[in-house]
C-alpha cells in the first residue's frame, strides 16, 4: 500500500531557507523583518480508501539576527474532507482511524451517493511559532549547530478537523557543514503533542537529512532531503518522507522557493508541491 506522509510547509520552508546557504548568510533574506509566503498543493490516502486533497495558502513573518531567528505563521486551509488532522508538523487519521465510515460529523454515513468532489471545507490553520539560536559556529573541522523551539497555538477549527485543538511543543537541533559549494546537515527533534478527546498520541522523536549543491556563485540552491517521524498512534506505521527543493536568490532581499516532495510511509499524502518567497522589509 503505498500511501505517504508529508511536514507542514513552514517547517519544510525553515529547512531549506534557515539551512541551506554556502556560507553561514548568503541565501537568507537580509538580517531584520522579513515576510514569506507560500502555496502548498497536498494528496493523499491516509489509510483511507478515498483520498484527501488540501490547499495551504500560508502568510508569516520572520525576524532574524546573524545569530538567531524567530518567526510566526498562519495557513488558511481548504480541504475536501475531514478524515485528517493536522498536528506536530503532519497529518494524521482523524476521527474512527481507520474507519472511514466514522471520519467527522460530515461523514457520518459514508461517502455515500455524496462524493468526495462534493465537499470543500475553508478555515484558519494552526498558529506556528518558531525561534532558534545558534550555539556553535561552523569551524574547520567542526559543524555549525542551533537548537530550536516550536509551538503549535491550536487556532484551526476543530468541527473540520484542521487541528486537534490542543498545544503542541517542539525541541530540535541542527548540525550543518558545507564544504565548497556542498552541504550537508542533520535535524533532530522531538514533539510533545497534545491529545484531543479520545485519542493518545506517543510524542515523536524526528530526525531529518539532507544534502545541498549551490551554483551560480551562490544565488541558485538545490537540496534532497529525508524525514521520518517515529510512531505516533500505535495502528500505523511511523512516518516518512522525501523532498527535493530549489531556491533562486534574486537579490539579498527576495527568496524564491520550490518543493515537491513524496512519502514513505501510510498516513502521510502520495504527492506534496509548494512554492514559496521571503523577502526582506
Amino acid at each position: 500500500m503505498k500511501k505517504v506522509k508529508i511536514h507542514y510547509i513552514s517547517i519544510l520552508l525553515t529547512v531549506f531557507l534557515g539551512l541551506m546557504a554556502p556560507d553561514t548568510n548568503s541565501l537568507y533574506a537580509a538580517d531584520g523583518w522579513s515576510l514569506f509566503s507560500s502555496l502548498q498543493f497536498s494528496r493523499g490516502n491516509y489509510t483511507f480508501e478515498s483520498s484527501t486533497s488540501t490547499y495551504y495558502f500560508y502568510g508569516g513573518i520572520r525576524y532574524r539576527t546573524p545569530r538567531w531567528n524567530l518567526s510566526a505563521t498562519m495557513p488558511v486551509i481548504v480541504q475536501n474532507s475531514d478524515l485528517v488532522t493536522s498536528t506536530g508538523g503532519g497529518f494524521l487519521p482523524s476521527g474512527g482511524h481507520g474507519n472511514e465510515g466514522s471520519g467527522g460529523s460530515h461523514h457520518g454515513g459514508g461517502m455515500g451517493g455524496m462524493g468526495m468532489s462534493s465537499f470543500m471545507a475553508t478555515g484558519l490553520g494552526d498558529l506556528y511559532l518558531y525561534g532558534e539560536y545558534g550555539l556553535l559556529p561552523e569551524q574547520a573541522a567542526l559543524p555549525y549547530v542551533s537548537a530550536s523551539l516550536k509551538l503549535k497555538i491550536p487556532t484551526a477549527a476543530t468541527g473540520n478537523n484542521f487541528g486537534s485543538g490542543e498545544f503542541d511543543y517542539g525541541l530540535g537541533m541542527v548540525l550543518r557543514k558545507s564544504v565548497n559549494m556542498y552541504i550537508g546537515f542533520l535535524d533532530l527533534g522531538y514533539w510533545i503533542l497534545g491529545d484531543p478527546p479520545g485519542v493518545n498520541y506517543k510524542d515523536p522523536f524526528t530526525i531529518g537529512a539532507g544534502v545541498g549543491r549551490f551554483f551560480g556563485y551562490g544565488r541558485y540552491g538545490l537540496m534532497f532531503y529525508f524525514g521520518s517521524y517515529s510512531n505516533i498512534l500505535p495502528e500505523f506505521e511511523s512516518n516518512r518522507q522525501i523532498s527535493l527543493g530549489v531556491n533562486y536568490r534574486l537579490h539579498p532581499g527576495l527568496i524564491f522557493t520550490v518543493i515537491t516532495g513524496a512519502g514513505l510511509s501510510e498516513t502521510s499524502p502520495d504527492f506534496l508541491f509548494s512554492g514559496g518567497m521571503e523577502w526582506a522589509l
